[in-house]
């Protein structure tokens, strides 16, 4: 297996397994880059670990890119896999209420993290002729394969307005409750305007 040395060399697969790596509980840095090593290498930990120590370090070099967030691509104009064709959704006129839908509950559902759930999210703004919830899992498993850096950014707008949407709803259901107390707060104080 090549070793990667950049973002734009990896799967989304890949990526979701080394994010994976990264963020696990290892004793020692060291660990945390066999493990890193053994999987961009296909080999055991064991083999990783009892790698010559030019060849291991050569190896883990090549990987430092993976100690850095992934950067924000830009948004493909399609992403052709295998056979079938998928657009990006890339205006929110565009989106049906069932993407919205599945987009949030999957955002929300994994932290509001990206890094958890990209293979999943990628189906829902990358269609064929429209979203189609029922191809759902054989499409997450399509976009495994594709590289991270041809199909991220779209995901990366999504999730930046769904945080700044979810604020702006949250704002305007504190005001409308509020508005609404004082309604009530007035009635109360005002019984005899009810049936007038």
């Amino acid at each position: 297996m090549k070793v990667p040395t950049s973002y734009k060399e990896i799967t989304v697969e890949q990526y979701m397994k080394a994010y994976e790596i990264m963020n696990d509980d290892f004793e020692d840095e060291i660990d945390r880059t066999t493990s890193l090593v053994a999987y961009f290498t296909g080999e055991s930990f064991n083999f990783a670990e009892c790698m010559n120590g030019n060849e291991y370090k050569a190896i883990a070099e090549k990987l430092s890119f993976l100690k850095f967030d992934l950067p924000l691509f830009p948004i493909s104009e399609f992403v052709s896999i295998g056979k079938q064709m998928f657009t990006p959704t890339k205006s929110l006129t565009q989106m049906k209420v069932n993407q919205m839908i599945d987009f949030q509950s999957i955002y929300k559902a994994n932290g509001n993290n990206i890094s958890k759930c990209l293979d999943k999210l990628l189906p829902i703004v990358y269609v064929q002729k429209e979203y189609d919830p029922n191809k759902h899992e054989q499409n997450v498993e399509l976009f495994k394969q594709v590289k991270v850096s041809e199909v991220s950014g779209l995901v990366f707008f999504y999730s930046d307005y769904w945080l700044n949407v979810e604020k702006t709803i949250q704002i305007y259901i504190e005001k409308q409750s509020k508005l609404i107390q004082e309604r009530m707060d007035w009635i109360v104080a005002n019984p005899q305007y009810l049936h007038s």
